[in-house]
């Protein structure tokens, strides 16, 4: 670039690049059709059709600029400015640049101008559309080696470049099985085969799966009975807690079909341990619903994360005019609908707040179950709880099957 001159070897000769190449900007074509005819022979080279080698354009060639397989073809406006691929022959696209390096290697011009993209990219000229900058892309410094170091130049590159791919493709195999051995981790943890040694050390010392389950059942009750009495004596307190509804337990066929588990353990459905609740959306059409202070979450926010902060907010009105609940820091919220990675997904309350209807919470708070424990079941339970669902067309779960 002017002002800055490259250092390079005493064989080099630096020139800079808008004296040294040919170029041409691209037209647009006057006569044109979708199909190849006698009348119409020429390819007309669009992005698509340099990029992807597909094209859509068929032209006579009349008032058009040619490009050939020599040239490099460069995208001139829009916002791939820049972008830079290797010619074909045809009549050469209006958004586009060819350009001819005389007497090169072809592959190290090649490489030469990939290695401008970004900087040409980002400093696009332009209010609407942007294109490239000439002042920038004719003023770069172009390094030409002897030809015979122009070839080992390339040569090297892509022994690098093919050293890099691999690298890659180790990354995405090693990512792969970590995620194998993650799974098989959880799936010894919720089998117990990773406290064994623990449990012998404190046989007998422990409390119970059993007396796990009459404890927390007992204090849900207690709780219940306290908001309850708190709701029917104070005007403040307007939302009427929800009677408790604990589901049928497990049947014996039903507990036969999973895992065995130490004689201490037992497998029970959240229903029975926990409070689970679906949330609600104030009306969009109340501004003064949104806003607030409360922290309201999206199915979009739980993403296997803890969650200190929410993109939306509502007000105490928008909060009243839902049938939704504040939840307290330790509340595991579930999605319960997408097509993509999001159904499934968990994250664990770090702040109370409420959230809509496309999210559950379960309130493991206060119940002597740490949210830890859960959180990561259910990360464990996330491919399993994937395939769960129920609609004809975006599958969802719901509070039952939760």
């Amino acid at each position: 670039m002017s002002g800055i001159k490259a250092k390079v070897p005493c064989s080099w000769q630096l020139v800079k690049l808008g004296d040294f190449v040919q170029s041409q900007k691209g037209k647009k074509s006057k006569n044109e059709a979708k199909e190849k005819s006698s009348s119409h022979p020429i390819p007309y080279v669009d992005i698509q059709a340099f990029e992807e080698k597909i094209v859509r354009t068929w032209t006579d060639g009349v008032g058009c600029h040619p490009c050939y397989e020599s040239d490099f073809l460069m995208v001139w406006d829009g916002s791939r400015s820049g972008l830079v691929g290797k010619g074909v022959n045809g009549a050469l696209g209006s958004t586009l640049v060819r350009i001819n390096f005389p007497m090169m290697v072809n592959d190290y011009a090649y490489y030469f101008l990939q290695s401008k993209y970004q900087q040409i990219n980002t400093r696009a000229k332009g209010s609407g559309t942007p294109h490239v900058d000439p002042d920038l892309l004719w003023n770069y410094d172009f390094p030409i080696p002897p030809l015979a170091e122009q070839h080992r130049i390339v040569q090297k590159i892509e022994e690098l470049f093919s050293e890099l791919d691999k690298g890659v493709e180790n990354l995405k195999l090693a990512q792969e099985q970590l995620k194998v051995y993650r799974q098989a981790l959880l799936k010894d943890a919720f089998e117990g085969k990773l406290t064994t040694q623990w449990r012998e050390k404190t046989l007998g010392n422990i409390e119970s799966a059993f007396e796990l389950k009459k404890r927390i059942r007992m204090e849900a009750i207690d709780l219940y009975q306290r908001e309850f009495s708190l709701w029917k004596s104070s005007a403040k307190v307007r939302r009427k807690p929800r009677p408790l509804k604990f589901p049928p337990e497990l049947a014996l066929e039903e507990r036969q079909k999973l895992c065995n588990l130490p004689d201490c353990w037992s497998f029970e459905k959240l229903g029975e341990l926990f409070k689970v609740y679906v949330g609600s959306t104030p009306s969009r059409k109340s501004p003064d619903f949104w806003g607030g202070s409360i922290p309201w979450i999206s199915s979009g926010e739980v993403s296997f994360c803890l969650i200190n902060d929410t993109k939306e907010k509502i007000t105490q009105r928008g909060y009243e005019s839902i049938s939704a609940h504040i939840h307290p820091p330790g509340t595991l919220m579930l999605a319960m609908i997408g097509e993509g990675k999001t159904r499934g997904q968990v994250a664990i309350l770090g702040v109370e707040a409420s959230h809509n209807q496309n999210t559950a919470a379960i309130r493991v708070a206060g119940s002597g179950v740490p949210p830890l424990y859960l959180y990561h079941y259910l990360t464990y339970c996330y491919e399993n709880t994937r395939k769960l669902g129920s609609g004809n067309n975006q599958k969802a779960l719901n509070m039952d099957r939760v």
